[in-house]
């Protein structure tokens, strides 16, 4: 929900700065040269923590929200989130808030780890990308490779349907000659 996404963000900034921090001090560098980068695997360690984090406050919400969705209905025991939270609670302790983070973890920590590095990297990389148009010598390369292959491609095929080229033809002519016949 919302309050994830939330928790989330303000964590991973938080982790991002200490991270410059600390990079900053291990290289003896004063506060105000930081270098505003760090290496990829601090990103994926600052997106992956602040997504677990946010995941294990706010999961006990998710478990409610899951709960009433389902229960939905005129005998619902699931009335409202304080009173489902506490119900929950009482009857099921820290295991019913918290049955299936695990797997649940397992799939959005990675997830979202990936996800912040890869936004991370592209939005460092991808100026000078465009500034260098990097792509042009890739998609030419593709490009005189695709029309190599699509002149051997003619040659062969040529080669292979010119007997079906001579049928056609010959079918034509006649075709051409019925229909003038008719016309006549």
């Amino acid at each position: 929900g919302l309050s994830e996404g939330a928790i989330q963000f303000f964590l991973y900034e938080k982790f991002k700065v200490a991270m410059r921090t600390a990079n900053a001090k291990a290289a003896d560098l004063p506060l105000n040269e930081q270098k505003e980068e760090l290496a990829t695997w601090q990103y994926l360690l600052a997106s992956g923590a602040s997504k677990g984090i946010a995941s294990i406050a706010t999961y006990p919400h998710e478990v409610v929200r899951t709960r009433m969705r389902e229960s939905a209905g005129a005998a619902s025991r699931y009335i409202s989130m304080p009173q489902s939270l506490r119900l929950i609670a009482m009857e099921e302790g820290k295991r019913g808030l918290y049955g299936g983070l695990g797997p649940h973890l397992l799939r959005v920590v990675p997830n979202t780890a990936i996800m912040f590095m890869s936004f991370e990297v592209l939005s460092r990389r991808l100026p000078s990308m465009i500034e260098n148009r990097v792509w042009e010598a890739p998609v030419q390369n593709l490009e005189r490779s695709w029309l190599s292959f699509q002149e051997k491609l003619t040659v062969e095929s040529a080669m292979m349907t010119a007997p079906l080229a001579f049928i056609h033809q010959g079918l034509s002519a006649t075709h051409d000659r019925i229909i003038a016949a008719f016309v006549a």
